[in-house]
């Protein structure tokens, strides 16, 4: 159920694959108001029990409110938050309780504003996340596995499976759906 734009169709990422891992990134296409608009009419069906997910960065040519904007809209409907997104675009939506956040070690690291080098300095970086409004949140961390820190407190570290990585990109994605 796509929203069709007069502009662009989609980007095209590419990841090159040596020592490290490089990403290049092509700017999103151009979504213009009429465009945004029937996105709204669409997210504006959902109803309680439903999962949105929102994900990566807002296009260019939007507010950097778009998120919250969307969740404003859906507040006090029933309808469960999942976001994945950097420092402020994901900080601005923590006043509408999301049900689960997934910063990945580095995002964590640029929202606690210091590296966190241990993995209780992580935890605790999850847990302070946590108080300021989401109810889970899910912090990847590569070949070092995950932390989850729970709406109920419990605190789950789960090691990344053995093995070599030979791409990781969707690894985030992955998690969020697994979980």
């Amino acid at each position: 159920d796509f929203v069709y734009l007069k502009t662009g169709i989609t980007r095209i990422n590419v990841k090159i694959k040596d020592e490290t891992e490089t990403e290049i990134n092509a700017n999103g296409p151009e979504i213009d108001e009429a465009s945004l608009k029937k996105l709204y009419t669409k997210l504006d069906k959902l109803k309680e029990g439903d999962y949105l997910v929102l994900s990566g960065s807002t296009p260019k040519t939007l507010p950097q409110n778009t998120y919250s904007n969307i969740l404003e809209m859906l507040v006090g409907r029933g309808v469960h938050f999942v976001v994945d997104a950097q420092k402020q675009l994901l900080l601005n939506t923590l006043v509408y309780k999301p049900f689960l956040v997934k910063p990945n070690v580095f995002e964590l690291e640029e929202i606690a504003g210091k590296k966190l080098r241990e993995k209780t300095e992580i935890i605790d970086a999850a847990k302070e996340l946590r108080k300021r409004g989401c109810e889970n949140v899910l912090v990847s961390m590569g070949d070092k596995g995950a932390v989850l820190v729970c709406e109920d407190g419990k605190v789950y570290i789960q090691k990344a499976p053995e093995g070599k990585t030979v791409n990781s990109v969707g690894a985030g994605d992955s998690m969020i759906a697994g979980f």
